[in-house]
């Protein structure tokens, strides 16, 4: 309970916070003590709590397919030598350089139907790839996952053919690793085409070009799903932004940067607690909102998740308590703040806003560190 006190805490607040929250003022222990705890304690354990409430509510289905949504995302660490120790390093910047604070790299795999996490994966290398080919281990038969064009390749395709489910990914015109039919298909005129993956009659990918409404460029997506039309196509793949929102609800509503351990065991610790309390407010959310709707459709009506989510945190122990009243109030919160909202009503093109700084010492800090250990 005071860890999780201590990562839903606002802006700088820290362990006399969570501990004053947990335990009366005379009887809270001191700083020292909770963290000598946290050290005896596996990350494992809060693993074990994430996955526990992610199977403790049926997840919703479009055609008797569960959607998911897969993609890679960052965040800095504290410049330790416990955590420098354990190979995290900056993220590469140029030929010598890389960012000054060590990089954590995490692979989620988000059903965006319920909006809660259904795989996570973390380690010290940009791992997107090998991440989404690990979780993909837990995925339903009856399972689509959705990949932005990082991910098309013919080893992914390969994979979730092997596993028996389907994929749908935004294909790149030319890279390595991209099959070459679908560097064909940009060229040419046709919509829609097929092709077989390696020239096995049991892998054949299906390809859509889809033309944007406001803009000249197009897009090509891959998928294994057979009878799928291209509208579908098109709408199924725009819910995959839905894993992109999920990384901004923990940086805005749940300040995930904002570490209270030095070493890797604690860092990772604070991030399965964090993902453990948006999937909370999710699943509350998500069971009190639910209600026949098409998820394909640009309109769509939702609650606002920051509202619930303040809520749950401000009445935490009342929860775990099962109190009615607590549950009364959120189904009102949830009612009182539903709206219609449409998606993507604004589109921009993409652009890069700044340069990150090099630090080519950090090279060396992180050789001297390792010599003297």
């Amino acid at each position: 309970m005071t860890v999780l006190h201590l990562c839903s805490g606002k802006n700088k607040e820290g362990y006399l916070h969570a501990l004053f929250k947990t335990f009366d003022v005379d009887l809270a222990p001191v700083k020292s003590s909770l963290s000598k705890c946290r050290k005896k304690i596996s990350y494992l354990f809060f693993a074990d709590q994430l996955y526990a409430l992610l199977g403790s509510f049926k997840r919703p289905t479009w055609k008797g397919l569960h959607l998911y949504g897969s993609d890679g995302f960052e965040v800095a660490l504290p410049r330790t030598r416990a955590i420098l120790n354990e190979d995290y390093r900056g993220r590469r910047n140029g030929i010598n350089g890389e960012t000054y604070y060590p990089h954590l790299y995490m692979v989620h795999t988000y059903d965006v139907l319920s909006r809660t996490t259904k795989a996570l994966v973390c380690g010290p290398k940009s791992h997107d790839i090998e991440g989404a080919l690990e979780n993909l281990k837990s995925l339903e038969l009856n399972s689509l996952t959705m990949y932005d064009r990082f991910f098309s390749n013919g080893k992914m395709m390969r994979a979730h053919f092997e596993k028996c489910n389907y994929f749908l990914i935004r294909c790149r015109r030319k890279k390595f690793g991209v099959p070459m039919p679908i560097s064909e298909f940009f060229n040419c005129e046709k919509l829609r085409d097929s092709f077989l993956l390696d020239g096995d009659a049991n892998m054949r990918v299906y390809l859509y070009k889809i033309k944007h409404h406001k803009k000249k460029d197009m897009t090509v997506l891959a998928t294994n799903r057979k009878g799928l039309t291209m509208d579908e196509a098109r709408d199924l793949y725009r819910l995959r932004w839905e894993v992109e929102n999920s990384f901004r609800d923990l940086v805005d509503n749940l300040p995930m940067e904002q570490w209270h351990s030095k070493d890797i065991n604690g860092i990772a610790q604070e991030i399965y607690m964090r993902f453990w309390i948006m999937n909370f407010a999710r699943i509350h959310q998500f069971e009190c909102e639910r209600h026949k709707q098409n998820p394909l459709s640009r309109i769509y009506r939702r609650s606002n998740y920051k509202l619930v989510l303040d809520f749950i945190i401000e009445h935490i122990d009342e929860f775990f308590a099962k109190s009615k009243m607590v549950l009364q109030i959120l189904k009102k919160i949830i009612s009182r703040s539903t709206e219609k909202r449409k998606r993507y009503s604004r589109s921009k093109p993409r652009q890069i806003r700044f340069n990150p700084s090099n630090y080519k010492a950090a090279n060396l800090i992180f050789d001297e560190v390792k010599k003297s250990s």
